[in-house]
Formats: structure tokens, C-alpha cells, sequence
């Protein structure tokens, strides 16, 4: 039978009364639980009115395309669903019935109002009462032979209980089990096979069980999808799959589980199926349960044929996020590193972040990524006399903590590095262009001295006179022309950076002659 469900959202509707009257008046509409398309529905309207002197009429507007019958004589109807009533006193009770169509399957409101000797009052938006209408079909079970079928939702367990009311387009899987001797030959009516029985609920549905006294004769295998893991107070699931490997599967084979760790319960999605099938097997922990392994060992057995699959099922605490490193500090620092240490107080990160920024407030960068347990770190490649600002945190799957304490510390200042590959050519019979690598980044400048050479060829027969300064290039400079040469002399260069703290060492020597031959050679003659 089909049946429709009315369900009552609002029960008890408030009328406020303007004008002179003031006390409170209510209303109460009762309907049944449920209804059958086509067939009467019974309404009862009761109002309570102070002072019951005042005269007051009643409009109830039932649902379109409801048609309302049964209605006393004191009331008429305007069309086929608005029905007016009245005058009434004090306290009345009417009684009337609404007939919905049948093809009705939508939410549907009754609605009224009530005129007090002439002045109207609305009952109000929040006083009207909506219907829910839902559909219901009948599941019928029955059984051939000794057996039982249980649906999942355990709303069916036959033979005690074999049938039930279901909404429209419900789903509903139905599981047979057959007692000792017996074996399940297959479904008749609604479902076929020998597996689980999927329905969806549309109209009524009949289904039987067919056990076969004897024993089937099929084999079987068992297999899970891997080793699993859960936390405290969550849940693990493995796909557990039981293959046909000789013979027909005439029954299903059933399924439980065992080695549960304490505290933990597991269920499948289906207690049992007909190979080649699959169940899903969902573990639940608890918050209490202990961390560490278990030894899962899931069972399938057909009632001649048993077979067993374990796997390990791992627990742990649920995770959080790890304390905030702290007293971030250096313990050495020199011109272009330094030594940071920091104290871990989690026992559950990940993996520390470094950051590093030449203000208090950033912008900060990322330096390295360190391992758990990692209380120390060299921050090399920096540059002399240059404050840098570091703080740090702690990582895991859970997130990040808060950063360490901002810790400020400075690289001592140093002497630029020197420069290299000085190198010198003339460039007429008065000049000496020369060229260098600048190696510094922190110079303030260069200082070039040039020395004379006297006597002929090369070693001990040549005599290299005292340096002397001779220009102060700037910083970054990598060339310079020497205009104070003479003609057939030779000359030894060399070159050094400086800044406020020192002096670099100098770069290489470099010789230089000028004379006609030589001249001729690079730019054509003298």
C-alpha cells in the first residue's frame, strides 16, 4: 500500500489581535500521521478567544488541488480548498476534511486567518503549518528451506521480521545466510543470484530465499588491501576480497574480523557476498585505544570452506601540533657566518624551518629546513659587519608552531678580500692601461703602487726599485690608466682593496715595458 507521511512543523498558532482586545488567543490544528493519495484527511481546528464575547470568523485555505469536504454548516467553501467559518464565541471546534490527489508527493501548507467584529488580523508567517509528504513501499521477505536474511540497516531479520515500510527511492541490501546442512541456491522474485540483494525502494517489492538442503562445493581465496593505520578515536578500512577459485559459488560466504586491539570495533559493508566479491572492512578506534600494532586476522567461510587474511593495523595518538622552539641564540659569529642554537621542546615535529631577515619585522626568507631533533645550525656565506634578524619554528603533518623569540646578531667587519689577475699593457710611448678582478664587495677602494725596474733581462740582472702609491681607484673599479710612464722604462705593479677595518692582502705583480717594438706589436708602432 502506498501510504504519504504528514509531518507537522508547526503545531501551535499565536493570533495577534489588534485593536481593543489584548489577551492572547491561540489556535491548534490536528492532522494524522499519515494519509493515502485519494483518500479524506481529517482536520480539527480548536481556538481559544478572550473575552469570549468577541465575535470573530475563520478563513483555512487548505493546499491546492486538496479539495475540502465535510465542513459544518456554519462554514462555506470558495472554490474547491478555502473554506470560511463563522461567527463564533469564546472557544469552537471545527471539523472538516481535505482530500489530496493522487498523484500528491510534494510539501504542501495549510494557512487561515481569523477577523475580530470586523478588524482583520493575519495569523502570521510563522503560523502556518507545512506538510512533508513522503511516499512508502512495502518490502516483503519469505524463505525455501532453513536459512536466515537480514537486511544491513537490521530493519528485516527473517524469520522474525520479514517485512517493512520503506521511504521512496530508498536502497535496501538484503544478506542470506543459511543454517547448517543448508546452502543458499539463490534469490526468487525481486533480486537474482546468490549475492547480496540490492533494491531501491520505487514501488513494493517481494523477495524469497531459496536454502537448498546439503553443501556447496566451491573453493575459495581471501585477500586484503595492505597493511593499515589509524589514530586514536579515528578509523581504518581494507578492502577485503574473496575470489572463486574452482567450482560455482551457489551461496555466499561470511565474513568477521578478530585481533580488534582494545577499545576498537569493526563492521563491513557487506556481512556477506558471493564470490568473486568485496567487502569493505571499516575499524574504529577509540580514544582510549593503546598505540602500537595488531595483528588484524579477517575470516570468510561458506560454512564448508573457511579462509583467513591478516594484516597489521598500526594505532597512534592523534596528532598535534609541536611546542615552539625557544631561547633561539648565537654562539659564535665571525665575519661571514654564524652559530645559531636553539632549545626543541616538542617530541613530535617533523622538521624545523630556519628564517632569516635584515629587519626585525622582515620580509623573512626561508635559510634550510633541518631534520627533527636539530639544535644547531651554521649560517655561512653572509656579509661582514651586517646585522641579521632569525627566528624559527617547529613542523609536522598537523601544522607548524608558533616562531621562537626574534634574534638579532651582527658579523664582525673584515678587510675586503684582495684582488686578483692584474694585468697591464701600454698604450702609447706615455701610458700603461691596466685591469683587475674585483673580489670585494665591502671595499671602500683600491690602492695601485708601482715600482721601477732597472737593468736588462730577466732574474738577477733586473732590480725592481721601491713601491710607491700612485693613484686610489674607487670602489668597484676594475681598471686604470697609468699617464706617467716614460718611454723605454719598465715598470712592476700591484694592487690592494680597503675599507674601515684593514687592508686586503695584494694581488699579483705585474710587469710592464714600454718601448717602440712592443708598441709596434700592439697598436702598430710608436
Amino acid at each position: 500500500m502506498v501510504k504519504r507521511e504528514v509531518v507537522v512543523v508547526f503545531v501551535f498558532l499565536f493570533i495577534f489581535v489588534i485593536g481593543f482586545v489584548s489577551a492572547i488567543n491561540s489556535a491548534d490544528r490536528t492532522l494524522p500521521s499519515t494519509y493515502t493519495p485519494g483518500v479524506a484527511v481529517p482536520v480539527t481546528l480548536s481556538f481559544t478567544k478572550d473575552p469570549s464575547t468577541v465575535v470573530y470568523l475563520f478563513e483555512e485555505t487548505a493546499p491546492t488541488n486538496w479539495v475540502v469536504t465535510n465542513y459544518p454548516a456554519v462554514c462555506s467553501l470558495v472554490g474547491n480548498n478555502i473554506l470560511r467559518c463563522g461567527p463564533y464565541y469564546a472557544s469552537s471546534l471545527i471539523s472538516y476534511s481535505a482530500i489530496p490527489p493522487a498523484s500528491e508527493t510534494q510539501t504542501r501548507t495549510f494557512s487561515g486567518m481569523v477577523s475580530w467584529e470586523g478588524s482583520s488580523s493575519a495569523i502570521g508567517s510563522n503560523s502556518a503549518i507545512g506538510l512533508r509528504v513522503t511516499q512508502h513501499h512495502t518490502l516483503s521477505v519469505s524463505r525455501i528451506g532453513s536459512g536466515a536474511v537480514n537486511s544491513t540497516d537490521g530493519r528485516i531479520s527473517c524469520g522474525i521480521t520479514c517485512s517493512a515500510n520503506y521511504d521512496f527511492t530508498s536502497s535496501v541490501s538484503l544478506l542470506a545466510t543459511p543454517s547448517s546442512g543448508y546452502f543458499f541456491a539463490g534469490w526468487i522474485g525481486a533480486c537474482l543470484g546468490t549475492g547480496a540483494c540490492n533494491l531501491i525502494m520505487d514501488t513494493d517489492k517481494s523477495v524469497r530465499a531459496n536454502f537448498s538442503l546439503g553443501t556447496s562445493s566451491f573453493d575459495f581465496s581471501l585477500v586484503n588491501s595492505g597493511d593499515k593505520s589509524a589514530v586514536q578515536g579515528g578509523n581504518a578500512q581494507n578492502l577485503i576480497t574473496a575470489n572463486l577459485v574452482s567450482g560455482a559459488a551457489t551461496q555466499a560466504v561470511s565474513f568477521s574480523a578478530s585481533g580488534l586491539p582494545t577499545g576498537a570495533t569493526a563492521s563491513f559493508s557487506f556481512i556477506s557476498c558471493s564470490p568473486t566479491c568485496s567487502t569493505t572492512l571499516t575499524i574504529f578506534t577509540s580514544a582510549t585505544t593503546p598505540t602500537g600494532t595488531s595483528t588484524i586476522v579477517v575470516s570468510a567461510t561458506n560454512g564448508t570452506v573457511s579462509r583467513n587474511s591478516s594484516f597489521i593495523l598500526t594505532v597512534s595518538a592523534v596528532l598535534t601540533i609541536p611546542s615552539a622552539p625557544s631561547n633561539l641564540r648565537s654562539t659564535s659569529s665571525i665575519s661571514n657566518s654564524i652559530s645559531l642554537a636553539w632549545n626543541d621542546n616538542s617530541n613530535n615535529e617533523d622538521n624545523f624551518v630556519l628564517e632569516r631577515a635584515l629587519s626585525s619585522t622582515g620580509p623573512w626568507t626561508t635559510v634550510v629546513t633541518l631534520a627533527l631533533n636539530t639544535v644547531l645550525y651554521v649560517d655561512s656565506g653572509l656579509t661582514p659587519g651586517t646585522t641579521y634578524y632569525y627566528r624559527i619554528k617547529a613542523l609536522n603533518g598537523a601544522g607548524s608552531s608558533v616562531y621562537s623569540n626574534v634574534y638579532s646578531v651582527s658579523t664582525t667587519a673584515s678587510a675586503p678580500s684582495a684582488p686578483s689577475n692584474l694585468a697591464g699593457s701600454p698604450t702609447s710611448t706615455t701610458s700603461i692601461q691596466l685591469t683587475w678582478v674585483d673580489n670585494a664587495v665591502d671595499e671602500q677602494g683600491f690602492k695601485l703602487e708601482r715600482a721601477p725596474i732597472s737593468g736588462i733581462g730577466k732574474g738577477v740582472n733586473r732590480v725592481v726599485g721601491t713601491f710607491v702609491q700612485i693613484a686610489i681607484p674607487a670602489a668597484n673599479a676594475v681598471a686604470y690608466t697609468d699617464n706617467l710612464v716614460v718611454n723605454g722604462n719598465s715598470y712592476r705593479y700591484r694592487i690592494k682593496a680597503y675599507n674601515l677595518n684593514g687592508e686586503s692582502s695584494y694581488s699579483n705583480n705585474e710587469d710592464v715595458t714600454i718601448n717602440c717594438r712592443i708598441l709596434r706589436k700592439i697598436i702598430g708602432g710608436c
